[in-house]
């Protein structure tokens, strides 16, 4: 056996999910190359982790669900959320099948989904703080008058914006996030830039001051970012009660 057909067996090993004949061929494999088997098999431990862990951290309850869809529905970014959904699908779909079949078919998707993790596994790990911010008690939707945004925002977990249809900026620019507090000027509150169809999703943990607070918006920006807007802020929505 190879080092390479051992790469492509471990995660199945590490599961038992491997025949009789394939099984004899890992522990012969490992037994003739101790260290570097044990790296493999230490790799494979940890993509089984993060993937039998997706389904579970980030299937969020069917009032959340609800609350999102209801407060985005009628805007032109409700296109955001949706993409959110359609990927929390496919990791429960790359699990079940995966439980489910040991064939070479099985393997050539294990070999998909291990580049497909290391690709996304920080849009899991977003996609999940994204969702806990949105349905912690205490959030409040607001949106700007024109709609095409709404802000989600916890006085004590902090702003989460989901935004479409954002005009692509030239290079070097990016959008900047401002808590707006009475009566003093905007404070940043991150730095973000939509994809190619204009959506984006951007959060700023931390405490937010409801009673202190008048408004949320954004701005174009340099990239590194500004003390103070530079340009008009746009989608500005009021805090009610701030």
């Amino acid at each position: 056996m190879t080092r390479q057909e051992f790469q492509e067996l471990a995660e199945l090993y590490a599961l038992g999910l491997l025949d009789t004949q394939e099984k004899a061929a890992c522990e012969d494999y490992i037994a003739a190359q101790p260290q570097e088997s044990q790296h493999i098999l230490r790799s494979a431990l940890a993509l089984n982790s993060r993937i039998l862990g997706a389904g579970p951290e980030l299937a969020p309850p069917r009032r959340l669900r609800a609350r999102v869809i209801s407060a985005l529905t009628a805007k032109p970014g409700r296109s955001v959320w949706q993409w959110a959904w359609v990927a929390v699908a496919a990791a429960l779909v790359v699990v079940t099948i995966w439980m489910e079949r040991r064939d070479s078919a099985t393997r050539a998707e294990l070999a998909g989904v291990r580049r497909l993790l290391e690709q996304q596994s920080s849009d899991a790990r977003r996609s999940a703080e994204v969702l806990a911010m949105v349905g912690a008690p205490g959030t409040r939707a607001i949106s700007p008058p024109q709609g095409q945004a709404s802000y989600f925002l916890n006085p004590s977990r902090g702003v989460v914006l989901i935004a479409g249809g954002l005009e692509p900026l030239p290079s070097g620019r990016a959008y900047e996030m401002w808590i707006i507090p009475k009566g003093r000027a905007p404070a940043p509150a991150g730095m973000f830039t939509p994809d190619a169809q204009g959506n984006a999703i951007h959060t700023f943990p931390g405490q937010v001051d409801l009673s202190d607070t008048a408004a949320l918006a954004i701005s174009d920006e340099p990239h590194g970012g500004s003390p103070a807007p530079t340009t008009a802020p746009r989608l500005i929505a009021s805090v009610p009660g701030g």
